[in-house]
């Protein structure tokens, strides 16, 4: 876990007029991560060990919030697993919210990384926190402490955003409504990564982390016995169609100055060796940072789909 995360998010809050800036230095919020540091890594080591899926953040939404109410803060829990806090200083001043992600990845966790066998590993087999989550809400409840101890010299508003399902998007759209009414002027978060040497930050103007949309749809044929496909329409085979097109017209339709990426990652049809299924579905993602090269994405997937 690195100190060094927190501090982002400090000197980003720095620059905003929740900060009394003549009473509050840089040092002094050093010197508070410093402090507050083996907490954090204290959280981020239950978190790891206790991953859950999108949706199913029962166990860490209780956790977070008895890590709350030990600081006398109210949560206000959005429909789902999220929620939010409020720090409110009661001084004149902005409305700034902290965000960070609750869940975890239906990935198997190994014992080992690259070097050696790992400190905290997961206990929820078939789930593991692969994706860092573990980290960003330690870093927010390393941050709750600390504002909360510097509220007095502080201004206006400070929300402390825990989201459900990010992976999935589960939760985003309850947790947008739920904020509406705070007219929050600004949303600061992180992300931790992996290839970045402890001590380095990774700054850059303009969109950082890709957006998602959901790829998925059926491929309808009809099904029958093994014994007669001829009497069958076979989805497996249009399936595997639909895909090859999708692979070469995603190759040469898109717009190659525009970071675009598809990821398939199912392909279900059947349940037994002897049986032609009904229908085959297709899914997975594209990540993309202009929503309109998007659109021209999901596009080429629909004319693809629909021509074969």
């Amino acid at each position: 876990m690195k100190a060094i995360s927190i501090t982002v998010l400090f000197f980003g809050i720095l620059l905003s007029p929740v900060f009394a800036q003549e009473a509050i230095t840089p040092q002094t919020i050093l010197n508070q991560v410093s402090a507050v540091d083996p907490y954090i890594r204290e959280v981020r080591g239950y978190l790891h060990q206790h991953p859950e899926l999108s949706g199913k953040e029962f166990e860490t939404a209780r956790y977070i919030q008895a890590e709350v109410a030990k600081l006398g803060l109210p949560v206000t829990k959005v429909p789902g697993t999220g929620f939010y806090v409020v720090l409110d200083t009661h001084q004149p001043g902005k409305t700034i919210g902290l965000r960070a992600d609750i869940d975890a990845l239906p990935i198997p966790e190994y014992p080992e990384n690259l070097k050696q066998a790992k400190r905290w590993l997961s206990q929820n087999p078939g789930v593991s926190q692969s994706c860092g989550h573990d980290g960003h809400v330690a870093i927010l409840l390393g941050t709750l402490k600390i504002l909360n101890d510097l509220k007095d010299q502080l201004g206006g508003k400070i929300i402390f955003i825990f989201e459900e399902g990010e992976e999935t998007g589960s939760g985003i759209d309850a947790m947008i409504e739920a904020l509406k009414p705070l007219s929050i002027d600004a949303i600061y978060g992180n992300h931790l990564r992996s290839n970045l040497n402890t001590g380095e930050l990774y700054i850059q103007e303009g969109p950082i982390m890709a957006g998602t949309g959901t790829v998925a749809f059926d491929v309808i044929g009809r099904g029958g016995h093994a014994s007669r496909p001829d009497l069958s329409i076979n989805p497996v085979f249009a399936a595997a169609n639909v895909l090859t097109g999708i692979s070469i017209a995603w190759n040469n339709q898109r717009d190659i100055t525009k970071t675009l990426t598809l990821g398939i990652t199912q392909l279900q049809g059947g349940e037994i060796y002897n049986v032609i299924p009904n229908s085959v579905f297709i899914g997975g993602t594209i990540r993309f940072f202009d929503g309109e090269a998007a659109e021209k994405g999901f596009e080429v997937l629909r004319k693809v789909s629909e021509d074969i």
